[in-house]
């Protein structure tokens, strides 16, 4: 279906928006096994900052220094060493309440999860990786 996201590409976008009817029947082709790592994150829990931390925290095993603030966010985002993978996709299901009580922090955290995916595709000195976010509203 040309309208669909390609969530597993390297290039931009790296943020997706898709409604909830649309995501239950991904026609996506999935990547080599043993390539991939998806993490399934709840936008409900993460209507402020402290939340997106608690579920990126969870869900992509962010190391226990983590220091809980946007700075170590985004580096822990941009490294993930300890779960090596040739392409990332960060799911978040009901994304309509994502940073809900924070307006002023969404467009913080889009354009850090946009970095993180222009970076990801980006290593001069590695092969490049595909870091996608996906917002189901």
């Amino acid at each position: 279906m040309p309208d669909e996201p390609d969530v597993w590409s390297g290039t931009a976008p790296w943020i997706h928006r898709v409604d909830d009817g649309s995501a239950t029947r991904p026609h996506w082709p999935l990547p080599p096994p043993g390539t991939c790592y998806v993490a399934h994150l709840d936008g409900a829990r993460m209507r402020d900052s402290q939340g997106v931390f608690e579920e990126f925290a969870r869900a992509l095993r962010f190391p226990v220094h983590f220091g809980w603030n946007w700075a170590a966010f985004h580096e822990c985002v941009r490294d993930l060493s300890w779960m090596p993978s040739r392409h990332y996709l960060v799911v978040v299901a009901d994304a309509g309440q994502l940073l809900a009580d924070e307006p002023d922090e969404l467009k913080l955290f889009l354009g850090l999860m946009d970095g993180t995916g222009r970076s990801w595709s980006r290593r001069p000195d590695r092969p490049a990786v595909a870091f996608n976010l996906l917002l189901i509203r």
